[in-house]
């Protein structure tokens, strides 16, 4: 059911006026998260689990999941955050039902801090494009110091796209990285439809994310993103190749800014110069090239999505 529209306010973090707030969403004392998952009785634990995943739709495509490990039952439990959460209306809770599948794809997501963010989400709703900064404007945008999602353009793909910046919002990772990230996940589990246009930047960024699988395996990029550890990233590629620390340093600096062509064959002639790889697999090198200037002949393949990976 649509929540009803009850309040017209004006939220100067974003520059936006007018904006739907939902009558539900009341200033309330902040209550104290309860993560408990490693402590509940396995007893009580199947009975949530059994009632949560009546609330879930066959489409989530869980059918090839066992759901009889610790990790599968936390990632289930997540959900109970969602159905807690009376901020959020029932299309939305919905909305983050399907992210059931990454969750239970990955054992090594950081469950407590995704289950703190999911219980106190809310979704608000403008009527005027999202100014993100003097230069960048978007139909839709997380923010992650206030736990909210603002947007214009209510497209189910926008939304989900959002639900990854949630569960992951890397905010110590550089936007280029972040960005390909959260967009080759919502890319590989819920596939942008031709009527959901990507800016070539995002497309570029993905294309990074792609080549960096060849360096890094797709859990570990994974771990280090919903941990926010960028540090133990640098560390990681620090050790898989020859390139120095301050070169690093200088690629991660340059990845949260608008690059030129050549600035970013720049990056790229470093990357192959320090990780033999990226020229020994050519699918690591064409995708390097995509980054550097964007083809769209060049195909996408799924490097995350567990059940479409080519075996």
């Amino acid at each position: 059911m649509n929540k009803i529209v009850k309040n017209i306010i004006i939220f100067t973090v974003i520059s936006v006026s007018a904006i739907i707030v939902k009558s539900d969403s009341k200033i309330e004392t902040e209550k104290e998260i309860i993560y408990n998952y490693y402590d509940i009785d396995d007893d009580i634990s199947s009975i949530k689990v059994d009632s949560i995943l009546e609330k879930i739709d066959e489409e989530y495509d869980i059918d090839r999941f066992s759901l009889n490990t610790k990790e599968d039952v936390e990632s289930v439990l997540l959900l109970n955050a969602v159905i807690d959460n009376n901020k959020l209306s029932e299309e939305e809770r919905e909305l983050c039902y399907s992210m059931v599948p990454f969750y239970l794809d990955y054992d090594n997501l950081n469950r407590k801090s995704i289950y703190e963010r999911l219980s106190n989400l809310d979704i608000i709703y403008s009527n005027k494009e999202i100014k993100v900064n003097a230069t960048d404007t978007k139909g839709a945008t997380y923010y992650p110091d206030k736990n909210i999602i603002i947007c214009r353009d209510k497209r189910n793909i926008v939304l989900k796209h959002e639900l990854f910046h949630v569960s992951m919002p890397m905010t110590n990772f550089p936007k280029a990285l972040r960005e390909g990230l959260v967009s080759k996940l919502t890319k590989e589990y819920f596939y942008y439809n031709s009527d959901v246009s990507l800016p070539s930047t995002y497309r570029e960024y993905m294309a990074l994310i792609n080549s960096l699988t060849y360096i890094v395996d797709s859990d570990t990029l994974i771990e280090v993103a919903s941990f926010n550890d960028v540090e133990s990233f640098k560390e990681i590629l620090l050790n898989k190749g020859s390139i120095r620390r301050d070169e690093l340093n200088n690629i991660f600096s340059s990845l949260d800014k608008e690059l030129n062509i050549m600035d970013k064959t720049n990056i790229v002639r470093e990357l192959v110069n320090s990780y033999p790889v990226l020229k020994e697999e050519p699918k690591a090198l064409g995708y390097l090239e995509v980054y550097n200037l964007y083809d769209s002949s060049i195909s996408d393949e799924y490097y995350f999505n567990k059940a479409k990976i080519k075996k």
